[in-house]
């Protein structure tokens, strides 16, 4: 330190500069370190700051480990094929609807008049269609394929139907589940039926795309042996565990397909 004449202050006693830094002595210093190594230990026990943390092999791991799944007669159940005649009669009739890609969507008006759109539309763009026909409006959009040109099966008990079957107006889907615009549009579908108060039914029915997506049949007919199983509330559950573990774009390891059987409590 210095005086205002820029001096070294001198300590009196024994004539030597003085200074504000106090050595400490070793046995301090010993127990400093130890108080230092305890705040961390306890830090590190309460999750302080686990963000920046990878997580672990177990955390990755899936709620039903691999080995653990036992749902042998939805295995029956798929390895038979027996429910691939289902997914064919939906797909033949997309394509009798005009329907060219996925999703293809059909809207029915209480009246019975038909409205169809392509694609994985916004829920605003949905809704307002949605409303547009309950309402018996004139829709702003034009319809994707003629009317007259809709060549669709009747919607019947043996649909898939999210929602009150007797709803005024329905929206058939025609989808593949591994398409990654039908996985999105899932669930824009779910909020559209959940905000309608009883008045939008969701029927699914399937379209595989097989050319772009090998897995997407095989998927199909397991919805439907979850459906055979377990009736429709069983089939929408599986639907929706698939669409929401599938990555899409023939992504989804065929093995998951007992993975979300036994999720779903099938047996």
């Amino acid at each position: 330190m210095e005086n205002e004449n820029n001096q070294p202050v001198v300590n009196q006693a024994d004539n030597k500069p003085f200074s504000f830094k106090k050595e400490i002595s070793t046995p301090m210093a010993i127990l400093a370190a130890g108080v230092i190594i305890a705040i961390a230990v306890i830090y590190s026990n309460t999750g302080g700051d686990r963000g920046s943390k990878q997580p672990t092999d177990a955390a990755k791991a899936p709620a039903t480990p691999q080995a653990q799944v036992s749902a042998p007669q939805f295995k029956q159940c798929l390895d038979s094929g027996r429910n691939a005649q289902k997914v064919e009669e939906d797909s033949q009739d997309a394509v009798a609807s005009g329907g060219r890609g996925t999703p293809f969507n059909v809207i029915v008006d209480k009246n019975g008049k038909l409205f169809a759109f392509s694609g994985a539309l916004p829920y605003a763009q949905v809704k307002e269609m949605a409303d547009n026909a309950l309402a018996g409006k004139t829709q702003t959009r034009k319809s994707d394929i003629e009317a007259s040109l809709i060549n669709m099966k009747p919607i019947s008990d043996s649909d898939h139907i999210l929602g009150d079957k007797n709803a005024p107006v329905k929206i058939v889907e025609f989808s593949d589940t591994e398409c990654p615009f039908c996985k999105r549009f899932h669930t824009t579908m779910q909020q559209v039926v959940k905000d309608s108060n009883g008045q939008i039914a969701w029927v699914y029915r399937h379209f595989p795309l097989d050319q772009l997506h090998s897995k997407a049949r095989k998927e199909a007919e397991a919805t439907e042996c979850a459906a055979e199983m377990g009736g429709n509330e069983k089939f929408w559950a599986y639907l929706n565990r698939l669409m929401e573990v599938t990555p899409a774009n023939n992504g989804l390891d065929p093995a998951e397909l007992l993975t979300i059987a036994a999720y779903v409590g099938l047996k």
